[in-house]
């Protein structure tokens, strides 16, 4: 029984921990999407604020003189913060033609013509955080040809914005922890700029897409962003450079597609998450090649239509060679995996995304004695390796199943009482289902004992013999 228990034990945690996989894609998420929508924080924080004129910085003087602290270095920046800045016409912070780094933190700048602008900067780094930029015409944070040795712009909210979030020809980009939801154009814009990281930024329900990265070379890596409800892609990656990382994002409801590759090579594609895409949950198109893209989830995208993908690339890979596992394709039903394109490719070893299937029974109650009670289990899965049946928790079958045959155990012969017999069944993904009916024997008039059964007898013919001499003696009165 110990030994029994313990196998139990085992493949409830293996199915649990690859359950736990796919569930935690979502939980990691959101537990309300809807809150994604939120125009936050709310606009009482802006009382934690200083009200201040537009800032305007055309050298490293004028730098000097706005900044709270620092003195330019690398080590000690200058540091701008804690204003509130707008409604206006001008430009919120302007920082041109400077040469020391400087902070860029704290501010809430509201309805100018942009936000933040950076331009034809000489500096070892330029940091742009956890600022809210909202309601400004044309850009929330614009930065354009920066030469800084490090550029971050992060934990910012640049909300109903023309664009939330644009860099063009600037160095060694970190985009983080940003949240750029309902502009007018994209929610992120990456133009001829070296990205080293675009990671964890939500950017929801703007009009073109949530991020947009053209001509952005070499090494990037773009990881854990949220992508929902876009008018055009969730994610657009155009000449975006090789060897890159593009891992754990989530593309839902874009009313293009979820994620696009156009003229990247040699880049891991894994573990994104690509749901209710109205075209295709993942593009790669003219010259993406020889990229791998194995362990995406796709769910519900290109309605209609035979593929959730599309490759019109060279030499792209579907599948993760060392491993031979595909991607997760909720579409999939037996055999390989078509992805549409003119590259004709398969994913050759799709995987499934859901757990073997068992129709539940209903309990069964019968007569002790009776016979020709069973238990009949209805099991379908793509899949399908081996089963458990226990009784009282103690293992009474086992073996192999077969899609669509089912699993049938014979319940008669059982004394009086209660019984639980559960049935565990797993696939070749260790993914398992369990279902439990409970059998009741209730006991039969044989199971009387005979001093019983003459009291039952004897206790009406002596009553109806007393009211019938009752009766007589009444009537002959």
């Amino acid at each position: 029984m110990k030994k029994t228990l313990a196998y139990f034990l085992i493949f409830s945690l293996m199915f649990y921990s690859n359950a736990l996989k796919i569930q935690s894609q979502f939980n990691d998420i959101s537990t309300d999407e809807s809150s994604l929508k939120l125009d936050y924080p709310i606009n009482n924080l802006k009382l934690n604020y200083e009200e201040h004129d537009p800032i305007m910085i055309f050298d490293d003087s004028d730098l000097s003189a706005e900044s709270s602290e620092g003195d330019g270095s690398e080590e000690f920046p200058y540091i701008i913060e804690g204003w509130r800045i707008g409604p206006g016409i001008e430009i919120g912070i302007e920082i041109r033609s400077t040469t020391k780094s400087f902070v860029i933190r704290n501010c809430w700048i509201e309805g100018s013509s942009e936000g933040i602008h950076v331009e034809y900067t000489e500096t070892s780094t330029i940091n742009i955080t956890n600022n809210v930029i909202i309601n400004n015409a044309f850009q929330g944070i614009y930065i354009r040809d920066s030469t800084a040795s490090t550029t971050l712009v992060t934990d910012n909210i640049c909300n109903f914005n023309g664009n939330g979030i644009i860099l063009r020809d600037t160095l060694d980009v970190e985009v983080r922890n940003n949240t750029c939801n309902n502009n007018g154009a994209n929610g992120i814009d990456l133009s001829n700029t070296l990205v080293d990281t675009v990671l964890n930024n939500t950017c929801n329900y703007n009009q073109e897409s949530g991020i947009y990265a053209y001509e952005s070379e070499w090494y990037p890596s773009y990881s854990e962003n949220i992508c929902i409800g876009n008018e055009e892609y969730g994610i657009f990656l155009a000449m975006t450079g090789s060897y890159g990382e593009i891992l754990d994002n989530y593309c839902k409801d874009n009313s293009i597609s979820g994620m696009y590759l156009e003229a990247a090579w040699h880049n891991l594609i894994s573990e994104n998450i690509f749901f209710n895409n109205t075209n295709y949950g993942l593009e790669l198109n003219n010259a993406a090649s020889f990229n791998d893209v194995h362990h995406n989830y796709f769910y519900f995208n290109n309605l209609g239509g035979t593929s959730q993908a599309l490759d019109e690339g060279s030499s792209n890979t579907w599948y993760e060679t060392g491993t031979s596992e595909g991607n997760y394709w909720k579409n999939w039903y037996n055999g390989v995996y078509p992805i549409d394109g003119t590259a004709g490719k398969y994913d050759l070893y799709p995987l499934d995304l859901d757990p073997p299937e068992i129709t539940s029974v209903a309990d069964i109650e019968y007569i002790h004695g009776e016979i020709g009670n069973i238990i009949q289990w209805n099991v379908s899965d793509l899949n399908p390796t081996i089963y458990f049946v226990y009784k009282d928790f103690v293992e009474i079958h086992s073996g192999s199943w077969s899609n669509d045959v089912p699993i049938i155990v014979l319940v008669d012969g059982l004394e009086i009482g209660t019984y639980y017999y559960q049935l565990f069944i797993l696939d070749g993904l260790n993914r398992s289902s369990l279902d439990t009916v409970i059998v009741t024997v209730a006991a039969g008039i044989s199971e009387f004992n005979s001093i019983t059964i003459i009291t039952l007898l004897i206790v009406p013919i002596i009553a109806s013999i007393y009211f019938y001499k009752k009766n007589k003696k009444v009537n002959n009165l």
